[in-house]
């Protein structure tokens, strides 16, 4: 399973603690100490992170976390009173052996795709890549062209004057702009459209033309 890093763990409480805040009294949350699973989930919270944690914030960590609420309410005032926030909260209980255990499949579907190399590179991937034929065609003076005929002016890049006029091959495991996987990706959503295929790319276009 791959390692979260901790600045994207912090990330996720924050956005956790968004979507949770002041709460209603404990008792319409809990009402006894009887099996949490009885009782009826709250209402949808505001967010508020500069306060205590309470016993309705560790209900709602432990639905979102690990699909069920605490066993009971002893164990909700506890992890209440042992973190200053909700964020300490969801850090902790995301080291846990049964938050592991609930996303071990999808770590390691997001840590095979962060990791891959030209190692792990899909053979399904390669396969897909190379049915798209290679074009052919001469280079153009001041742009490097990959091996669909795209053209990317080198001034754009950084290191990339040294090959002014190149023609690429196939991106295997991965060219300048993207790894094997990525470009797997969006050939894929190509090959899967039905009747017509619209793209748009948001942000900067590197000098692609």
């Amino acid at each position: 399973m791959a390692l979260i890093p901790t600045t994207r763990i912090r990330q996720i409480a924050r956005d956790i603690v968004k979507a949770v805040g002041p709460v209603p009294p404990v008792a319409a949350v809990m009402p006894s100490p009887s099996p949490a699973a009885s009782v009826p989930p709250p209402p949808a919270l505001p967010a508020s992170a500069a306060r205590p944690v309470t016993p309705a914030d560790v209900w709602w960590v432990y639905k979102l976390f690990f699909g069920r609420p605490p066993e009971d309410l002893a164990i909700a005032e506890r992890q209440a009173s042992q973190h200053p926030s909700v964020e300490s909260l969801c850090v902790t209980l995301m080291d846990s052996e049964e938050f592991r255990g609930r996303w071990r499949r999808v770590g390691a579907s997001v840590g095979a795709a962060l990791n891959q190399s030209e190692d792990a590179a899909s053979a399904l991937d390669v396969e897909l890549i190379r049915s798209f034929k290679a074009y052919t065609g001469p280079g153009a003076d001041g742009f490097l062209t990959d091996f669909l005929g795209t053209k990317t002016r080198v001034g754009f890049v950084k290191g990339l004057q040294v090959r002014d006029g190149e023609v690429e091959g196939y991106p295997i495991p991965g060219n300048f702009h993207a790894s094997v996987n990525e470009w797997a990706g969006t050939l894929r959503s190509v090959v899967e459209a039905k009747g017509e295929f619209v793209g748009m790319e948001l942000g900067r276009a590197g000098g692609r033309s």
